[in-house]
């Protein structure tokens, strides 16, 4: 079956290249216009840890999301009356962001959190959402509401966890992309097969992230999934369409041309790449990948 999908796409090669770009372009299109959003809104019935968190959002709303510190440092002093009130302006301002839930002042009386020097200072603000799931727009909000203290000469800094989120690709990729360039070219010596490898790659992973946008509409899928697939998509791409071009390089070497060689390769190293196994009772294939090239 691989012999004969290789020499048909060999046969009609420019239709099958223009038939995996409109179809990488078509899903892409279509996840971004009717695709549905990543979320971190996961839940299990019937477990410990999914009671233990719906019995804390209903009980304590306001300890149910994730926290952001505000340290305020001023070498003159932060209780000076005007900038204890310009701080307290602040934190009443961001009581009024949407999505903010509680709000300790670090001159509240039940638990100071002014240092004995009086130079810095600590504000905690909780939001009802989860780190992943807050807006950009939530946490710029919250920290504009501290603009004002920047002209008193105060030093505004922040963290925590609502500002640790990861919803998507960060481009940190194209660091490993460049590597594996680097490395194709040293193995391959020719920028024609370093490319193949690559492209491979990228078109399977741009399809990837397409079709998981799609499944994003229908189910939850957490913010970490375009992260996942991005890493395994182009580690897994390369490496094993990597196996494929090196047998059918060495088709070449042997003096096959194109139309022998790239069956061949697709039927020994390509049979080894995709094993298809029956999935559980749900009838699902899961296709994995396997290090023999036969």
């Amino acid at each position: 079956m691989l012999r004969r999908l290789a020499s048909l796409s060999v046969h009609f090669r420019w239709l099958v290249i223009l038939t995996w770009l409109l179809l990488v372009i078509g899903v892409g299109v279509l996840g971004q216009s009717v695709g549905g959003s990543f979320s971190n809104n996961l839940s299990v019935a019937n477990t410990d840890s999914q009671a233990a968190y719906e019995t804390l959002t209903t009980n304590f709303p306001e300890m149910s999301g994730d926290g952001m510190q505000v340290v305020l440092h001023d070498p003159k002093g932060l209780t000076d009356p005007s900038v204890r009130d310009q701080v307290e302006d602040a934190l009443a301002d961001v009581r009024e962001v949407d999505g903010v839930a509680s709000v300790q002042s670090p001159y509240s009386p039940a638990q100071e959190m002014v240092s004995q020097d009086g130079t810095t200072a600590l504000a905690t603000i909780r939001f009802t959402e989860r780190a992943a799931d807050l807006k950009t727009s939530q946490i710029d909000a919250v920290q504009s509401a501290f603009a004002p203290i920047y002209d008193l000469g105060v030093e505004v800094e922040y963290g925590g966890a609502a500002l640790n989120t990861e919803s998507g690709p960060s481009g940190s990729e194209l660091i490993g992309l460049a590597a594996a360039v680097l490395v194709l070219l040293l193995a391959f010596g020719s920028v024609f097969a370093m490319t193949v490898p690559l492209i491979t790659a990228v078109m399977a992973l741009a399809l990837g992230i397409g079709v998981i946008r799609l499944l994003a509409e229908g189910i939850t899928i957490g913010t970490s999934g375009p992260v996942v697939a991005a890493m395994i998509g182009l580690g897994v791409g390369i490496d094993y369409s990597l196996l494929v071009v090196t047998r059918h390089r060495e088709g070449l070497a042997s003096g096959h041309n194109p139309h022998e060689s790239i069956p061949l390769a697709l039927s020994t190293a390509g049979r080894s790449v995709l094993v298809v196994i029956p999935g559980s009772s749900s009838g699902v294939c899961q296709v994995q990948a396997v290090g023999s090239s036969r």
